[in-house]
């Protein structure tokens, strides 16, 4: 199944480094499942623990193993950020900010693995502003403040995206988990970090709320 499902084999030394305790000993056990051609959504659901069933299960539907790596990585996003506090309960009250958060790493960190390979997953900078709803929460909004391509420079129908500059772990500090909220995520960005675009990141917010 491993060999079948390419990524989520790729991921073992990842996980390996992020789930070691400082003894270097597992804090737990994360289960992932994977199936090939079930067509369904990928998903992360920590009730499936009480089953002892994976918490994690990765739906192939046609993707290559950047795709299922890619996956695999969004999912595990909200393993950790539940992990931190952020619960069901929450996603269902605003879906855009675990989301938006996994899309971002799901981004980063595929691109980060899988240099050479072109661009991964940018389907999302290239939303009309009048489509971000249809995005049911998955917005750019972490790829947007990261990186410096502007996808409204040269179409006005899409975000004018003139932030850039942060990083990941940064944004992750500023990250909502037990409390807060989409708003208390911008102004803790602004208080916690200097950032020479800082004063673009409410536009990027409030398009994307």
């Amino acid at each position: 199944m491993l060999r079948s499902l390419g990524g989520i084999g790729s991921l073992a030394f990842i996980l390996q480094t992020k789930l070691c305790d400082e003894k270097g000993l597992l804090e737990q056990r994360l289960h992932i499942g994977g199936r090939v051609d079930f067509f369904s959504a990928s998903h992360f659901f920590d009730l499936n623990v009480i089953a002892q069933s994976a918490t994690v299960l990765i739906h192939r539907n046609g993707k290559d193993s950047r795709g299922i790596f890619g996956t695999t990585i969004h999912e595990l996003a909200h393993v950790s950020h539940w992990d931190s506090g952020y619960g069901d309960i929450l996603w269902v009250v605003n879906k855009r900010i675990p989301e938006s958060w996994a899309v971002g790493v799901e981004w980063q960190i595929t691109n980060d693995i899988y240099q050479g390979y072109g661009i991964y997953n940018n389907k999302y900078q290239l939303v009309d502003i009048s489509e971000i709803d249809d995005l049911k929460g998955y917005t750019p909004l972490v790829i947007d403040l990261i990186d410096d391509y502007n996808q409204g420079k040269f179409n006005s129908l899409r975000p004018n995206d003139q932030a850039w500059g942060y990083t990941l772990s940064e944004i992750e500090r500023a990250l909502p988990t037990s409390s807060g909220n989409w708003w208390a995520w911008r102004d803790d960005l602004k208080k916690m970090f200097d950032n020479p675009t800082e004063e673009n990141i409410d536009y990027l917010f409030t398009t994307y709320k």
